[in-house]
């Protein structure tokens, strides 16, 4: 009989080792002129609505049917990025956005795929009110640069699936590339502006605004969301939506009304950033984070006068809608 127990134990042993594979079928996705493939884990299925689940950036999207663990994918085209120290730099901001005292908390390793840079990042945070394990993935291809954000559940086979999960990522590929495609970013159907940024500073802090772009809202309403970073130059604590305090937001001379992300971008980049905004920062602590508000009309500019008293010599911050989409 005990012979037969541990043969029994082993067969279970093999059939649990074997039972995280990759699955055969390879799934494909296409954004901006590029064609790629990935496998996904055997037990994922793709999702149908990513950017309503994960944001308008989102391409392709799939969750783990045995687990409360997903996966989505962004993608852009590598020649519109400076990718100079992208490593560090990113682990640097993960770090901050995340709330890592110390970067070297935050896990990074750098590799090689298909002779091209790759870079991969944990870290731990919280999903759809549940603790996970975010295993963020850059990987630069011959046209592309693919960001692959794998939310992990935190429990027993979170280690057997961060193995798996490394298998699915290193198995994507660039296949195909329109030679017509027109970088529309250049062109009246941008999406984003973050071409200038504009750094507005006194003796107590420093607001660097990085970027801006359109969101759609609920109700047919369209939203703009403003991404900046706050570095505390004063000993005493503030919140890392500070930049609200010191700036009226205006359209055509009429205030806009601050709001937030609607729910099927709270999952995305901004939406975390968003859920952060009462997070202390630290003296020369740097911060990422975001601010929303509802639009009055669609083209045209929206202005950002600053505090006169905080800010005496600061000339208005004008955002153009018009170079967006």
């Amino acid at each position: 009989m005990r012979t037969k127990m541990i043969l029994l134990l082993g067969l279970l042993l093999t059939l649990t080792g074997c039972s995280a594979k990759l699955s055969e079928e390879q799934q494909t996705f296409s954004d901006q002129g590029i064609t790629y493939s990935i496998q996904l884990p055997s037990s994922w299925e793709k999702e149908t609505d990513s950017k309503e689940n994960y944001g308008q950036s989102a391409v392709f999207a799939a969750k783990d049917k045995k687990s409360n663990s997903v996966m989505f994918i962004s993608t852009t085209r590598k020649d519109t990025l400076d990718l100079n120290d992208f490593g560090n730099k990113t682990r640097k901001q993960l770090a901050a956005t995340y709330r890592y005292e110390d970067v070297e908390d935050v896990y990074m390793k750098e590799f090689q795929l298909k002779d091209f840079p790759a870079y991969k990042y944990t870290v731990f945070t919280r999903f759809k009110e549940k603790d996970v394990w975010a295993h963020l993935y850059y990987i630069e291809t011959k046209t592309g640069f693919v960001q692959l954000v794998y939310y992990s559940a935190d429990d027993s086979n979170y280690e057997a699936r961060s193995k798996i999960i490394d298998q699915s990522a290193r198995s994507l590929q660039e296949t195909k590339v329109d030679q017509s495609y027109q970088d529309q970013a250049k062109e009246d159907t941008a999406t984003t502006s973050d071409s200038n940024s504009v750094t507005v500073k006194n003796a107590e802090v420093s607001f660097e605004i990085k970027g801006f772009r359109k969101v759609a809202g609920q109700n047919g309403k369209t939203l703009l969301a403003i991404r900046y970073e706050v570095v505390n130059l004063a000993e005493e604590k503030m919140t890392a939506d500070s930049l609200k305090t010191v700036i009226d937001v205006k359209q055509k001379e009429e205030q806009l009304t601050e709001t937030s992300l609607p729910e099927n971008e709270k999952n995305s980049a901004l939406g975390l950033l968003e859920q952060h905004q009462q997070d202390l920062v630290e003296k020369d602590q740097t911060v990422e984070a975001v601010l929303v508000y509802e639009l009055k009309k669609t083209t045209g500019d929206v202005v950002l006068n600053f505090n006169t008293k905080k800010f005496p010599e600061q000339d208005p911050v004008i955002l153009d809608l018009d170079l967006l989409k």
